[in-house]
């Protein structure tokens, strides 16, 4: 078997990328494994440990930004109250039952107890105004911190499960899980292609040379492209669900969207410069040096003619 030789093959010329060695493919099978291991550990570590309570805190806020939900919100509160009353007086439970409805119900005036100034909840809920992502309005950022926690999720759950194929419908599940779905996919996929990829190589002659190796310059690269370019999409869909898992987990959400751009710009422009980068010394120095090579050849070729007329002289 080829996998036990230590005989090591030379480089043979592929239209598809040029000279390739055995040597070559080993390796950048070898690094590709290991990344996609690493990102494959990252993807389930992070986007696959989010708990029910963070997937409906994200559904929660992200509605919020909708006047829509705001006034359904509203009104699930006041029918709460209004049934808990009900009961009460229905049920002839007296002053310990109000008690508790008054308890659950929700104080739509927050006061600050040091400089006294109030914020009217109400009213920054029923406002007609649909907000971004980033927007910052701080009586309908105090409105949302104050009613989370009083508000039934299931009833949230049920109003956005019958608004299907509409902004409205588990904001979480287009902006999460999808999105997870398809950056596991990837990531793993690139993987498990690269054991096979390797295994195949290992136990193949293309350590020998020859036709062998020939043929795993069209195969091997190709798949070593797909490899890095599923690992490539894989983690930008990484970074954008990293965004997202840190809005389900930040108490102020909104505060990651606003603080995100600043580091995504930077990497953006580190990349494009590295992208840059290569492609100067993949195309536009070998360019250079086959002229500097030609002249180079020119120059070697005249002083073997001069020595060669002077041997013919004699």
């Amino acid at each position: 078997m080829a996998i036990w030789k230590k005989k090591t093959a030379k480089a043979v010329t592929s239209k598809l990328c040029g000279k390739v060695a055995y040597e070559d493919l080993d390796s950048l099978l070898q690094l590709a494994g290991v990344i996609s291991a690493l990102v494959v550990s990252f993807v389930i570590g992070l986007n696959a440990t989010i708990s029910f309570e963070e997937y409906t805190r994200y559904d929660f806020v992200d509605l919020m930004r909708m006047s829509e939900f705001r006034s359904f919100a509203v009104g699930v509160m006041d029918d709460e109250d209004a049934s808990c009353r009900s009961h009460c007086t229905n049920a002839g439970a007296g002053a310990s039952c109000i008690a508790g409805c008054n308890k659950q119900a929700m104080d739509w005036t927050f006061v600050n107890p040091i400089s006294q100034n109030s914020v009217d909840l109400r009213a920054a809920m029923l406002k007609a105004k649909d907000y971004d992502y980033s927007e910052y309005d701080a009586e309908f950022e105090v409105a949302v911190h104050m009613l989370q926690s009083h508000f039934p999720m299931e009833k949230m759950l049920a109003w956005s499960t019958l608004l299907r194929g509409t902004d409205y419908y588990h904001p979480s599940g287009t902006h999460l899980v999808s999105l997870t779905w398809w950056t596991f996919s990837l990531t793993l996929s690139s993987l498990i292609v690269t054991v096979l990829l390797y295994i195949g190589l290992q136990l193949s002659n293309a350590r020998e040379g020859g036709s062998d190796l020939y043929h795993w310059t069209f195969a091997g690269t190709a798949g070593v492209m797909f490899i890095y370019l599923a690992l490539a999409v894989g983690l930008v869909l990484f970074l954008i669900t990293l965004t997202t898992v840190m809005w389900s987990r930040y108490p102020v959400s909104r505060e990651i969207t606003r603080s995100h751009m600043g580091p995504r710009i930077f990497a953006a422009i580190v990349i494009l410069l590295a992208l840059g980068y290569v492609l100067f010394l993949s195309c536009v120095l070998p360019f250079f040096r086959a002229k500097q090579d030609d002249h180079g050849d020119e120059e070697q070729r005249v002083p073997d003619a001069v020595q060669e007329s002077g041997h013919q002289t004699l």
